[in-house]
């Protein structure tokens, strides 16, 4: 990053230009800022004997950080090899992991790292704190914020009252608002730059009850939820800017980071204002975002590479722990919620950890490699160091896709209200049975077989034809293999299976959601009616893009209990098919594919099916 010069200081924050420098005495160490010489290096961190397991997995995470990417005038350099280079937002989330660290153990080592910290990102900017990245400035007054409610020194509130001066000065109403991510770049407006610039009004709304601050914080919200937010499913994109004279949202790019600071503003303004509304809102993107293929690979958070990505996930596992300790959040939320948070972090101690030398991988589920960023060792922090905060469960993992899915192996149903049982499944190819080797290894035939093993009275009607999309089964679709031709079978229930042809055409996700609706709307509700998520295929990337945006889309618009998964395990971490499933044609899943599924369909149906 490219640094802006000025003449103010921290120290001159009242009197810009007045040489003055502030001392104040905090236990036996001095906290200085200014131009003098940085304290000498602080004493080892102290393990502290603590019942819960993660807290010695944080301790030595921030031992090893401070060893390996600790530089000159108190802050952490790039990596833990030979980059030397000074970021400022990422420093800035060191002091975050510092004040965890002291907050978790009481340990008074802590204060002067914060201290020498704090002060080193102002002498490594051309000794000042402005910067051109609003972001930057915004974290680092998070951070500043968090530090004085921690130590109670004056000196940070002055820093982030400071740096939010400098922050409000980049909304303009440009796209009806919203705050600039750069100062040089007025015509684009990101979520990272509005995301933790309510954050920073929240934050400094808790500590001065200032409603000027907390009407800042739900501006930036409004702005952001009304512009930079999927309303079906609550995912963030991540900019709007001017192509061509033309506003343009930038709707692929889906971050961790930019979901995380949404819900942790729409958490926090639930707890101010006590509107229900804010904490529904953290609620639908968190829910959105533990299933969505562009934010998570079987069950886990993605990497996003090193360099800034790798502090992507800690900032969005940051925010989820806020909303997972707040007492409003209802219990099965919470335990889903706290679910995923221990699958990752077990996941990231099981396989993320380089364990000699405690440094992390940007992939949670993968090893490191020679060398880490400091951005990707500090979100692996940031997880241990919220894993402890929440105690969550601690157990040995597999990867999900490793774990056997159980099914019921012989039926058991109860008596049958009705003589007859009728299933009738739509789709297309994966339906019709197209890919496995033979006919009756396809998903479709084993579930005949499985029903008739119990001589039950169940029926089922297999109207899927190869190539059909949604408008195939409109009411005015295919006469002979539409919802119209299902119904006049007068079903007990509905399948439909519809993989990937609406993406192959084109179809976007509004356009296939409203053939679902007008398919819907023919069985006026009367009858269950199970969809399955779209299934990969080898695509060019506009066409995965559809696909992933139908997942997310299918997970926010039906009943969860009646959507049957085909993505998760299906997919590699390009959402393109594994191997192991491609029936050699990069369209069609192979054998042992459509055994998983025909296993999840008998899950997803069992209540039904054993009800009649």
């Amino acid at each position: 990053m490219k640094f802006t010069s000025s003449n103010l200081s921290l120290a001159g924050l009242l009197k810009p230009f007045a040489p003055i420098f502030i001392l104040i005495t905090l236990g036996a160490h001095s906290l200085v800022f200014g131009k003098e010489k940085p304290t000498s290096a602080p004493s080892k961190l102290v393990t502290l004997e603590n019942n819960n397991k993660w807290s010695h997995l944080a301790n030595s995470l921030q031992e090893s950080t401070y060893k390996n990417y600790l530089g000159e005038n108190g802050v952490f350099t790039q990596d833990n090899k030979e980059q030397n280079k000074f970021h400022y937002w990422w420093n800035a989330h060191m002091v975050d992991i510092l004040i965890d660290g002291y907050l978790r153990t009481k340990d008074e080592s802590y204060l002067p790292k914060i201290k020498d910290l704090v002060r080193g990102i102002k002498n490594s900017n051309q000794d000042n704190f402005q910067i051109y990245f609003n972001d930057d400035m915004e974290w680092l007054g998070i951070a500043c914020v968090r530090a004085y409610r921690a130590t109670g020194d004056e000196e940070y509130k002055q820093v982030a009252e400071y740096l939010w001066e400098e922050v409000k000065k980049g909304w303009t109403d440009v796209h009806g608002g919203g705050i600039m991510w750069r100062t040089d770049t007025p015509e684009e407006k990101n979520a990272c730059s509005n995301g933790p610039g309510a954050l920073l009004a929240l934050n400094l709304y808790a500590i001065n009850s200032n409603e000027d601050e907390l009407e800042w914080a739900k501006k930036i919200f409004e702005w952001q939820k009304n512009t930079l937010v999927d309303p079906l499913t609550g995912l963030v994109w991540d900019n709007i800017s001017y192509q061509d004279e033309e506003a343009v949202i930038n709707k692929d790019l889906v971050l961790s980071y930019n979901q995380g600071t949404y819900i942790g503003v729409a958490t926090q303004l639930f707890n101010h204002t006590g509107n229900k509304e804010y904490l529904e809102e953290a609620w639908k993107t968190t829910n959105s975002l533990m299933r969505s293929p562009k934010l998570t690979f079987e069950g886990i958070l993605r990497s996003e590479g090193q360099g800034d990505g790798g502090l992507f996930k800690g900032i969005l596992v940051r925010n989820l722990t806020l909303l997972a300790e707040n007492p409003a959040l209802a219990n099965q939320r919470k335990e889903l919620l706290l679910d995923f948070l221990a699958f990752n972090a077990n996941t990231l101690r099981t396989f993320g950890l380089d364990k000699k030398e405690m440094v992390v991988s940007p992939n949670w589920a993968q090893k490191p490699k020679n060398q880490t960023d400091l951005s990707t060792q500090l979100s692996g922090v940031m997880m241990m160091e919220m894993a402890a905060r929440l105690n969550l469960k601690q157990e040995n993992v597999k990867r999900y896709c490793q774990q056997n899915e159980a099914i019921y192996k012989k039926p058991h149903f109860t008596t049958l209200s009705k003589e007859e049982i009728v299933i009738v499944v739509l789709g297309s190819s994966t339906a019709e049975g197209i890919g496995p080797t033979k006919k009756e290894n396809a998903w479709v035939p084993r579930f005949i077989d499985y029903l008739q093993e119990s001589d039950t009275n169940f029926k089922v009607i297999n109207l899927a034809k190869g190539g059909f999309t949604t408008a195939d089964l409109l009411p005015d679709g295919h006469p002979d293999k539409n919802i119209s031709k299902a119904l006049s079978y007068n079903p007990d229930a509905i399948i439909i299976n519809l993989p990937s042809n609406d993406a192959a055409e084109g179809r976007n996700t509004p356009e296939q959601l409203e053939n679902y609706q007008k398919i819907f709307n023919s069985t006026k509700n009367e009858i269950p009616v199970w969809v399955t998520t779209p299934q990969p295929r080898n695509f060019e990337k506009a066409k995965v893009n559809i696909q992933k945006d139908m997942v997310d889309a299918t997970y926010a618009y039906f009943d969860k209990e009646f959507i049957i998964d085909l993505w998760t395990c299906f997919a590699t971490e390009k959402n393109l098919i594994k191997k192991d499933y491609d029936s050699g044609d990069g369209i069609h899943l192979n054998d042992e594919a459509h055994k998983l599924i025909f296993e999840r369909v008998v899950l997803s149906l069992s209540n039904f099916l054993k009800q009649g």
